[in-house]
This record gives C-alpha cells, structure tokens and sequence, in this order.
C-alpha cells in the first residue's frame, strides 16, 4: 500500500464520508479539507463531525498508525492540531500528550480491484506507463497534461536561469552561454563545456574584436586543443601563434579544460569541432549585443560568418585527416536544439522574470514552428498512438515522461487519473 493512494483515494471521495474509529465512534467528514503539497499534515482545513461534536484542523494519512512515530511527528508542533488519522492499518493507538487521535482503519473500505489496477499501471514495465491506455483517452485531456508538464518544465528551468544569473552576480552574459555551453556538449561533454563557459569573459571578445580565428584560438586553447605534436598546417600554426599571444593579452594561467570524451558519439559531435561552432556563436552572440529575441536559424547558421573555416571540412578532430568531404554548416537538428533550449529557454525566462503572461506565450509558441524531436521518447509515444507535429509537442511530452512515467507519479497525472476514475 501506498500513501499518495490513500491521498487519492480520500481526496476523490472514493472511500465515502462515513466511518467508524478504531474505538468505535462515529465519524462524517463535513469537508474533507485541502491536500497539502507542501511539510505538515496531508489534508489542511478539514472538519468532521465526531459523535455529533464539530471539528476542525488537519487530517493525517499513514500506511500504518505506527509511522506517526517513525516519521516522528510527536516532536513537530504542526502535527499538534491533527483531528484525526486516516491509515490503511491501525498497529498502534497515536497520542498527542494526553489525546488519543481519533483513528480510522481503512483496509475494510479499499476496494482490491481498483488497488490493484493502480498497482498494476505502476507495474508497467513501459518507458511510458499508461502506452497501452491512450487510445481511450480523450484528445484533450492529453493536451492539457502536455501543457501542463511543458509549462512546469519551462518553470523549473527558468528557476535555475534565473539562480544561476545570480550566483555570477548578475552576469546575464555568463549565464546565457551556459544554456549554449550545454546544448553544444551534449549529454557526453556537458561538463567540460560549462567548464569552458565559465572562462571566458565577455570583454576578452571584444578585444579580439569579434574575429572568427581569433575566438576559435581562444576556446581551442582554453580547452587543450592546441598542443605541439599537432599536424603541421597553417591553420594550426596560426591559432596556435594567436593563443600564445592570448595568453599574456589576459594572463591565461596554463590550466586547460580537461575530461573530453569521443566514445560512443558520431564524429560530426566531437568535442573539436563542437567547440569550434560554440566559439562561432558565442562570438555571434556577444558581437549583436542581445540576447532576447535572437532567434537561431538555417540563415544564420548557413551564412559566412558562421560555416567553419575550410580546415574542418576533412577534419572531424583537429590534427587528424580525413579524406572523406565533410560540411562545414552546423547541422539542422544542432540548429533545433539551440532554438529549443537556448533560445525559447531565455525567452521565456525573461517574460517569466517579468511576469509577463503574453510574451510566455510568445516563447511557447516558438516551439510549434520548430520541428519535432526525435529520440527514443518520442518514438514511444509515436507508438503508442500519439501524433507529434513539432517541438511544443515534443518537448511537452519528454517532460511529461520525466515528471510522472519515471516518477510513477500517476495519481499527480491527469491521464494516470483519468484511467484510474474509470
């Protein structure tokens, strides 16, 4: 048995208003009060009638009567006021000083075959719990959970944006190209990239004015790219002669960003020339002087000032060669990514920070002209009989399937819900 069952169950009005207390009294709930999602006792602000006497405080749910003093609620003041104690087994009489609170055992009232559909649902071996119970489900139920779980998701993301701005004193710089730095490292090379995002300065751009080679040598070098057993090619020789003269311009000191990883990635994802493209958009970024409303795009990303230089059109690593022909453009799906999360991602926080409900809109709504993404969360939800026309679906979904599927988090899900009330 489970507590956020029992929260459930009592909270829909499942298990009637009408109970009996373990020392037989009579007990009606006159309102069942609100459920708290926050410390403190579950149900707040209930009242019941006990022997025809009205009362008023919260209720308390357990497994067993006995967690009350596992949990150690008789040393929390919030726990003194509780006017009764709902649980699925009564092993122990629970008193605050002198009271016993007054107890209902509710094993008798659980009815086993809705519990064990419950059960049942959580038992899904399923990425995606409930796979085989969407066709019965009504479209817009399915729409308003996705909207739900994306909004939360933008939240919650927003809220370390936001902590983060903070954390570098107000750097909005800084912070903005971390959302870069991680959407360039991947899941692989997330940590040295944001190693390499926080080294940077923004003025040092500046002073280099802004020039592509000049900015590449700059993060190359940083992150230990530009060693001397490199192969012998101008290109080379002129980032490696740029960042010695870095080196003293800003008093770099000799450490470099270390613990970049190659295994299991395609070569076009390899840390070189990932950092090559960060350097190009960095560059980008600091070079316009914004950040809101900067919307990445094919145009962009196809232009001059942004393809990579001839060098890596054989090169997947830098110093190593290769004869196969490789574009020097970033790839589209890369461009979906940087639109996604960095630039939706900063949009919304902006109007969140202000709250400004019209421009959060906006920023949604940026993500249904971006294509959908595809992983293997998106393809189970493709078989499971879902349509996913672009990235407001996509990423409404990955976040439905992290905040409840992987949570079993059914009973907090609209659609867990709405399966279980049948």
């Amino acid at each position: 048995m489970k507590e956020e069952y029992l929260h459930y169950i009592f909270n829909k009005r499942l298990l009637g208003k009408d109970f009996f207390t373990t020392d037989n009294k009579s007990l009606q709930i006159i309102d069942f009060g609100l459920l708290n999602v926050n410390a403190g006792p579950d149900f707040l602000d209930a009242k019941i009638q006990l022997d025809g006497q009205l009362w008023a405080g919260p209720i308390e749910f357990h497994v067993k009567a006995s967690d009350w003093y596992r949990h150690q609620h008789q040393l929390d003041p919030a726990y003194g006021s509780v006017i009764a104690h709902f649980v699925y087994e009564a092993d122990e009489i629970v008193t605050v000083g002198n009271f016993a609170i007054p107890t209902i055992e509710l094993k008798p009232h659980i009815d086993l075959d809705h519990y064990r559909q419950y059960k049942s649902l959580l038992a899904n071996k399923s990425e995606l719990l409930c796979s085989s119970y969407l066709s019965d489900i009504h479209p817009e139920l399915v729409e308003r959970q996705k909207s739900q779980s994306l909004n939360d998701r933008l939240i919650h993301k927003s809220i370390l944006f936001e902590r983060e701005i903070e954390q570098l004193n107000g750097d909005y710089f800084g912070a903005y190209i971390l959302l870069l730095a991680r959407c360039f490292g991947g899941q692989v090379n997330q940590l040295p990239f944001e190693e390499l995002a926080h080294k940077i300065k923004r003025n040092w751009l500046a002073k280099l004015n802004y020039h592509p080679l000049k900015t590449e040598a700059l993060f190359l070098g940083l992150s230990g790219f530009l060693a001397d057993n490199l192969e012998d090619d101008p290109y080379i020789e002129n980032l490696r002669s740029e960042f010695f003269f870095q080196r003293n311009l800003f008093g770099l000191s000799d450490h470099v960003v270390e613990g970049w990883k190659y295994s299991r990635m395609r070569p076009t994802n390899f840390p070189d020339r990932r950092i090559v493209q960060f350097a190009r958009a960095v560059n980008y970024i600091a070079s316009v002087g914004t950040f809101s409303g900067v919307f990445f795009n094919q145009a962009l990303f196809k232009s001059e000032g942004m393809s990579l230089s001839e060098y890596w059109a054989n090169h997947y690593r830098i110093g190593n060669r290769t004869e196969r022909k490789i574009s020097t453009s970033i790839s589209n799906v890369m461009i979906q990514l940087l639109q996604i999360n960095v630039e939706v991602m900063n949009d919304f926080t902006m109007a969140w920070l202000q709250r400004d409900e019209d421009q959060q809109s906006i920023a949604i709504n940026k993500l249904k002209t971006i294509p959908t993404e595809s992983n293997h969360i998106t393809k189970s939800w493709k078989e499971a009989g879902l349509t996913l026309k672009s990235a407001y679906d996509s990423q409404a979904l990955l976040a439905l399937q992290k905040q409840m599927c992987i949570r079993k988090k059914c009973l907090f899900c609209a659609i867990g819900k709405s399966i279980l009330n049948k």
